[in-house]
């Protein structure tokens, strides 16, 4: 029954006439989705911004805490990493071995391309040093010709006579009295000088007198 009655107090003649005309109600509709329509872009866009910062925070997050494990894995490698590398380093590496005679050879080496360049105003390398040492000694050594029967010039055979006869015409017996020889001679030429200095000394006193 009370019901009833507000239905009926509200569709009453007089509240119909106070209900608005239905452009009035349509005008209403449309500035009410415009409110909800900006109310939706003003969160829209306070919930992209809010978005964007923790985007941005996450960022900075990741990369301190990368930033952080660089630093901490510096101070690793430089506290702990290369100390040992070094230690473990100084017990294993051997030195080089220096020979002192490869040392002098380099330096000869270097020594004769020096004066090779001031010979032909060229820098060469130590391989050509040896090509043109090999060719100035090839170059200076005597030539030899040999037969196909390997027959040596009669030129050879005297002179190899020559010097065998030249070493077995004097044996060791010879050679200790020629020795003995010479001393004996050197000793008379000191005896004579000698003398011949006393003579002169003496003359010269008695002139005096």
């Amino acid at each position: 029954a009370t019901k009833t009655s507000s239905y009926d107090e509200h569709f009453r003649p007089e509240k119909l006439r106070e209900w608005p005309e239905p452009e009035s109600v349509s005008l209403m509709e449309v500035l009410a989705r415009e409110d909800i329509d900006e109310a939706v872009r003003a969160i829209l866009f306070r919930e992209n911004s809010i978005v964007k910062r923790l985007d941005t925070y996450f960022q900075h997050v990741d990369t301190f805490k990368e930033r952080r494990k660089e630093m901490l894995h510096k101070k690793w490698v430089e506290n702990v990493a290369e100390p040992l590398q070094q230690r473990i380093m100084e017990k294993v590496t051997v030195p080089p071995f220096v020979d002192p005679l490869f040392q002098r050879q380099q330096e000869v080496d270097e020594e004769k391309r020096t004066g090779l360049q001031c010979e032909t105003g060229k820098r060469h390398s130590i391989k050509e040093l040896k090509e043109i040492e090999k060719a100035r000694l090839h170059a200076s050594s005597p030539y030899f010709t040999f037969t196909s029967h390997c027959v040596i010039p009669k030129e050879w055979h005297k002179a190899s006579a020559r010097a065998r006869s030249k070493t077995y015409k004097y044996s060791p017996e010879k050679l200790i009295c020629a020795d003995k020889k010479q001393k004996r001679k050197e000793k008379k030429t000191a005896d004579l000088s000698q003398a011949a200095f006393e003579r002169q000394f003496l003359s010269s006193k008695l002139s005096q007198k």
